[in-house]
């Protein structure tokens, strides 16, 4: 297996910052499939829900640094993780291979522990490396808030945000009640464009076959019966980022719509139910 001359990305989830940047450092290792473990860290400069930075790690006595992407699923608690280029020079000696990973996270005793599966791949797309990642943070850091100002002359806005998504997984289904007998379903990747691809059925019969999601929407129209409607969601292929992420929207001609993510690894289902009066 080729050296990895590695660093990790990574995202970070940080609540509402209004239009503010804030800096962040997560540290731990990269554990590599048959091939060892690597310290490393990850240098973000955040902006609202997207990050950008670098990556840092000790490749053998060689420092390596590796420009990162960061995007943040926050609904699920994932950060999705991607370097894209290496940063200086790198000897000729090492193959640079470069990582995708997705992290969860969750808060212990004053940081925030990040820890997940990652796959790398070279220029040309070839598999060079696997294994898992560990990064944390101070929670303090990690929490951090800059304030708002507001203009003297202008007035604060009150309005309520929009409702979060509804969350679907395997195991997890979510119901509605519905009164319009055609329901519009919209579906799209929102986050890293990665290949995920789903099947889509109503009541036991398919709609939409293996279709690869991009940030376009492909819609369909869903004819429901009285009664109970079962939309099921199928995860066909997780991509280069696993699991399957899909975002979902429901619709009708009197104005109802419903927001909805669903993940799943591959060959796992969500469902929707809708009942109609």
């Amino acid at each position: 297996m080729p050296v990895l001359s590695r660093i990790i990305v990574l995202f970070i989830f940080l609540p509402v910052m209004a239009h503010a940047q804030q800096k962040c450092v997560l540290k731990g290792q990269m554990k590599v499939k048959d091939a060892g473990v690597y310290p490393y860290r990850v240098e973000l400069d955040m902006r609202e829900s997207s990050a950008k930075g670098q990556s840092v790690t000790n490749q053998d006595g060689t420092i390596v640094r590796t420009k990162v992407s960061c995007v943040i699923k926050r609904e699920a608690g994932l950060m999705v993780l991607q370097e894209t280029v290496a940063l200086g020079k790198i000897p000729d000696s090492m193959a640079v291979c470069y990582i995708n990973a997705v992290l969860r996270w969750k808060e212990k005793k004053g940081n925030v522990h990040f820890h997940g599966r990652f796959r790398a791949m070279n220029r040309t797309k070839q598999l060079c490396g696997e294994g898992d990642i560990t990064l944390d943070v101070p929670a303090a850091e990690w929490e951090m808030k800059e304030k708002t100002t507001v203009p003297h002359d202008t007035k604060p806005v009150t309005d309520s945000p929009a409702p979060a998504p509804g969350k679907i997984t395997e195991g997890t289904d979510i119901e509605y009640k519905w009164r319009a007998t055609v329901c519009t379903l919209e579906l799209w990747d929102a986050g890293v464009i990665d290949g995920d691809a789903v099947s889509v059925s109503l009541n036991g019969k398919q709609v939409l076959a293996g279709i690869v999601l991009s940030a376009e929407k492909k819609r369909t129209l869903l004819r429901l019966i009285p009664g109970r409607n079962e939309v099921v969601v199928t995860a066909i292929d997780e991509g280069k980022n696993p699991p399957n992420t899909v975002e979902l929207r429901l619709s009708d001609d009197a104005g109802r719509e419903e927001r909805l993510q669903s993940f799943n690894k591959k060959g796992k289902t969500s469902r929707v139910i809708l009942l109609r009066d």
